[in-house]
């Protein structure tokens, strides 16, 4: 026989329902990575760019040796010491809130009652994401690029389910893709929307994998639903991932500046390159690149950190900044972790902030607390200091603090959603945008270390 509830029975449906308290995240509430960013605010901006100046000479050949017993000798010619303004745009981030009108007139009436909590869940889903869309766009370069396909596994895809292997030589990471992210495959030149020429909107992420870096999706419409009628989603080795509303762009040809080529803030990948690329205005070479320092495809070892350190500061002076931060991927702390029982210049310290304990590497005069963030690339340890004197950050984080999107301080927060037929939708919505920007004030003081394996 099969099975019945208790409510089949004659006014069993009257009985009370129990509910269990509270809703089970399923996803990350990790504040570690949040907490990060903040630390490189300097407080709120409505402007539409930040201005700043590089000096980056001295004019030393106005200043040489003479010999004392040449006569009528000529003092240098002379040559002033050089600085340069650079530009950094604001970055717009939009975030929406959206619940049934039902739930959201009993939250009104009666803010006590469970009825609130719906919408207190919405709004602090929102702010969670956010923060985490921030917190992984600190160490992108952009471009908006969230991944790039190594190869592709089509071979469940007759129940609409592929799988993705990114290519850790490329732009993106596999750590970037959030719990059901939105991913929209473009051919590297931007010109073909894989999904638009095969039959279907985007893939949602189902499944990650970091130690593989793969990716299993979901092939579904422009309403959610799953896809099994799709023969082929036409995604190639090669091919470009971008979270939903990031526009596609030519992979192919140089970029421009990596400030303005996408609506994605700039961050740490592009503030500290060394490659010749522009940001901000600011050509990333010379005394202006960040000091990075390749292991080469070698396995990660301190000696990489201690190069990479010995660079920043013969760069950038050995008493001006404060260096006690390293920030790396779990799994490269792990690694870190073996390497501290033979190697003296790892040390324990307890964090009186923030309480427990962890280990730092010293480097001379400095004690570089080690810290995790599951958004760094795992063949990547980002080194950043603080100015000793004024303790002023050397990244500096611009912008507004959220806020909701109304015409007047009258008007209500929320606003019914326009349906398709002309008329209103049963929903309400409302709106949070903020602006920010990232930059680097001196980007050859902070030290990098790239392309280790573990």
């Amino acid at each position: 026989m099969s099975f019945q509830n208790i409510d089949t029975l004659n006014h069993g449906d009257i009985l009370q329902i129990v509910f269990n308290d509270g809703i089970r995240n399923q996803i990350s509430e990790d504040f570690r990575d949040w907490e990060n960013v903040k630390r490189k605010r300097v407080g709120a901006n409505d402007a539409r760019e930040i201005r700043f100046l590089f000096q980056d000479s001295y004019g030393l050949p106005a200043i040489q040796f003479q010999n004392p017993g040449q006569t009528n000798r000529p003092f240098p010619k002379a040559q002033q010491a050089t600085s340069r303004e650079f530009t950094a745009v604001l970055k717009e981030i939009d975030a929406t809130i959206e619940l049934e009108y039902n739930l959201w007139q009993r939250a009104m009436r009666n803010p006590t009652a469970r009825y609130l909590e719906p919408l207190k869940l919405e709004i602090d889903s929102k702010r969670l994401g956010t923060e985490r869309v921030l917190s992984r766009a600190l160490y992108g370069s952009g471009t908006g690029i969230i991944g790039t396909i190594l190869s592709i596994d089509e071979a469940n895809i007759a129940t609409g389910e592929v799988e993705l292997t990114f290519d850790t030589t490329a732009e993106g990471f596999v750590g970037w893709v959030g719990a059901n992210e939105h991913l929209f495959a473009f051919s590297p030149d931007a010109t073909s929307d894989r999904g638009a020429a095969a039959g279907y909107y985007t893939l949602v992420m189902t499944e990650r994998d970091r130690e593989t870096n793969k990716v299993k999706a979901q092939i579904v419409d422009i309403n959610g639903a799953a896809l099994t009628t799709v023969a082929s989603t036409g995604i190639a080795a090669g091919d470009v991932l971008y979270r939903n509303n990031t526009s596609a762009i030519d992979t192919t040809s140089p970029i421009g500046d990596y400030n303005t080529v996408s609506s994605t803030m700039a961050g740490l990948e592009s503030l500290t390159a060394n490659d010749g690329r522009t940001v901000h205005g600011i050509t990333m070479s010379g005394v202006t690149a960040g000091s990075r320092q390749s292991a080469a495809g070698n396995a990660l070892d301190v000696i990489y950190i201690e190069r990479a350190l010995n660079k920043a500061k013969l760069a950038a002076g050995e008493g001006v900044y404060r260096y006690n931060q390293m920030l790396m991927s779990p799994e490269a702390h792990a690694k870190l972790v073996n390497d501290r029982e033979s190697d003296r210049r790892f040390v324990t310290v307890k964090d009186t902030a923030r309480g427990g304990e962890c280990f730092a590497y010293m480097h001379r005069n400095d004690t570089l607390k080690t810290e995790v963030s599951e958004f760094i690339p795992t063949n990547k340890i980002y080194m950043i200091p603080e100015d000793k004197a004024s303790k002023e950050k050397v990244c500096e984080l611009h912008g507004s603090d959220f806020q909701t999107v109304k015409a007047g301080s009258g008007n209500s927060d929320f606003l019914l959603k326009p349906h398709a037929n002309g008329s209103y939708s049963n929903v309400v919505t409302s709106f949070m945008q903020s602006t920010v920007v990232l930059i680097a004030k001196q980007p050859n003081a902070i030290a990098v270390v790239e392309n280790f394996t573990l």
